[in-house]
């Protein structure tokens, strides 16, 4: 009933997807500079982002927890460029994550269902939804974790109906890593992929 209502909604597939992908980046541009230090924010920033790089790609835990390795390192050059009071570039690593995703959801959700309005109302939940909202919004590497395992999943079903094995398995192991990299315990999510 909701995916009928979308496809009459919708003359332009294409329009549609975009525009609800400008819905997501407005959603998620509002109160992005809001002041730093709001919940996860405080530990990463202050155990791990105003210290030197060496200290961020070599210790994991520190302090009262862990961090997400590869967001923080974006963190780390954000605040190199452009000082630790821009609360804007310090959250754009997260931000651009979140709007990527986006693309990935629609694109994964056509590949699996092969329908568009599936899809569309896929990528619809995922951009009105407040929780991937906030986590594109914050100074915490949610929105990679989320970008990479996306990533991950499309270029599995790439793989498996037999695409370009070269790109895809590439695409493949390299977010793979990236995930693992942003934070280790994805590795549970490698393990899931294996038995798969």
């Amino acid at each position: 009933m909701i995916t009928s209502s979308i496809k009459k909604l919708s003359p332009h597939p294409h329009l549609f997807v975009y525009g609800i992908i400008l819905i997501g980046i407005f959603l998620r541009l509002y109160h992005i500079d809001r002041a730093l230090g709001g919940g996860d924010e405080n530990q990463v920033l202050l155990e791990f982002a105003y210290y030197p790089i060496e200290h961020i790609i070599t210790t994991y835990a520190h302090g009262t927890g862990g961090h997400h390795i590869l967001h923080t390192i974006c963190l780390r050059l954000m605040i190199s460029l452009f000082g630790d009071e821009n609360s804007l570039a310090i959250r754009f690593p997260a931000f651009i994550a979140g709007i990527c995703y986006l693309w990935m959801i629609y694109k994964t959700t056509f590949f699996i269902f092969e329908s568009k309005a599936t899809a569309r109302l896929a990528l619809l939940a995922t951009a009105l939804n407040p929780i991937h909202i906030y986590y594109s919004q914050t100074a915490r590497g949610y929105s990679f974790l989320m970008f990479f395992a996306i990533l991950v999943m499309y270029a599995a079903l790439k793989l498996n109906q037999n695409h370009d094995r070269v790109k895809w398995g590439s695409a493949f192991v390299v977010s793979m890593v990236l995930l693992i990299y942003t934070m280790p315990l994805s590795t549970l999510y490698c393990i899931a992929f294996a038995g798969w």
